[in-house]
């Protein structure tokens, strides 16, 4: 056995450590496969070492048949569950797709960090001329999710424990027009069995362009759960649900982010209702293993972009502003709860600032991370505290992101 370990950790080590390699000819009909390594960290696991292979047909680059996403990975503190792995394959259904409007099956399966996931769903995507940015996409499939660990996570409250066969869909449309940049996104869960799991949100998002560097970005978020829905679905003020964490590097365990961060409240993560001023009240409330879940809520966020000191007409550093930017913006963000017991209208109001790295892909897709510190000055349910203070936030994420 203890030999048997011994193998396949030097097997492992021996990919890891080698450069990125291209493996095939760029010839008809072959395959190319590229691997590097892959490392991070959680408490549980300790150093986490893996690998992440890419695959797919030959000069197809990210549009391409056959497409393999696989990683594999160890934890170094040898926990109950050492190995974990997360699997995608996307296959395109080449009668109905086109550059830029692509239709693909894709299956998906992971264990990892204490949950195990595995799916197959349809999607497809129309993009309304040249511009990647103009498009409409539709998704739907079925999913099987359980949290089989509760060790990763901080707070297991959050997670019921039990195994979900889910339904899902969803509907995005995105449009740019001279003034700025409209998102309409729908998405739906349904489990037919008990427990009956069904929820449904929107998400809408408009940015608005301005004179003298000032601009407008607005979001309105809504969400609805059935009576049985389990608590991994559910929404609190300031977060989207803990389901939506599992694919988030820095939140899916404990210890990414130090602990002590966590737990006093000064990190702020995008999703949901994203009532930032609000993140203290949930940690409160998650400390007590009473956390506040909300079956129903509504919230309108409004930023006012200022004009960035840091921005330069040089053209030598266009390339560098598109990968690095930053911005400070004045926010509120209104809250409301229309129809369970603790009905109610929150509000919060702040400044910010926001640094984003971002390389897009083909489709011009975000792939990168935004990092915010914000003072969410003032509070309209303070809970005991001053209504205005000096509170301090640090966010993983964009409230406001296309």
């Amino acid at each position: 056995m203890a030999h048997s370990i011994r193998k396949q950790l030097i097997l492992l080590l021996s990919v890891l450590f080698i450069p990125p390699v291209l493996i095939a000819q760029n010839s008809p009909g072959s395959y190319e496969i590229s691997a590097s390594p892959d490392l991070w960290y959680n408490r549980v696991d300790g150093l986490r070492v893996g690998a992440r292979i890419e695959g797919r047909a030959a000069g197809t680059h990210e549009e391409g048949p056959h497409r393999v996403d696989l990683g594999i990975w160890i934890g170094t503190f040898l926990p109950v569950h050492p190995l974990s792995y997360q699997l995608s394959w996307t296959e395109p259904i080449p009668s109905w797709s086109e550059y830029g409007s692509e239709a693909a099956f894709k299956l998906q399966s992971l264990m990892r960090e204490g949950v195990q996931s595995h799916g197959l769903r349809f999607d497809k995507r129309w993009q309304r001329g040249d511009e990647p940015a103009n498009f409409t996409s539709i998704s739907f499939g079925y999913n099987y999710l359980k949290r089989y660990d509760s060790n990763y996570t901080l707070y297991p409250t959050l997670w019921s424990m039990k195994q979900s066969h889910l339904l899902l869909s969803e509907w995005r449309w995105q449009q740019v027009d001279r003034l700025g940049r409209t998102r309409l996104t729908i998405h739906q869960m349904l489990q037919p069995n008990a427990p009956e799991i069904r929820t449904a949100s929107f998400t809408i998002l408009r940015s608005i362009a301005m004179r003298w560097g000032f601009g407008i970005r607005a979001r309105a978020f809504g969400g609805v759960a059935s009576d049985d829905t389990l608590p991994e679905f559910l929404w609190m003020y300031s977060v989207g649900p803990a389901v939506e964490h599992i694919h988030r590097p820095f939140l899916r365990s404990r210890g990414t982010i130090p602990e002590s961060w966590m737990r006093s409240g000064i990190i702020n993560t995008s999703g949901g209702a994203g009532l930032r001023g609000y993140t203290k009240t949930d940690i409160v409330s998650l400390e007590a293993d009473s956390p506040k879940l909300h079956r129903t809520i509504l919230s309108f966020s409004v930023e006012l972009d200022l004009p960035n000191p840091f921005s330069s007409t040089n053209p030598s550093m266009e390339s560098v502003s598109n990968l690095f930017s930053f911005r400070s913006y004045l926010f509120t963000d209104q809250g409301y709860l229309p129809q369970e017991s603790l009905r109610r209208r929150v509000t919060n109001a702040g400044a910010g600032a926001a640094l984003t790295l971002n390389i897009p892909d083909y489709l011009d897709r975000p792939r990168g991370f935004v990092i915010r510190y914000e003072v969410p000055f003032w509070l309209s349910d303070p809970a005991g505290t001053p209504a205005w203070s000096w509170r301090h936030l640090i966010g993983i994420g964009a409230t406001i992101t296309f």
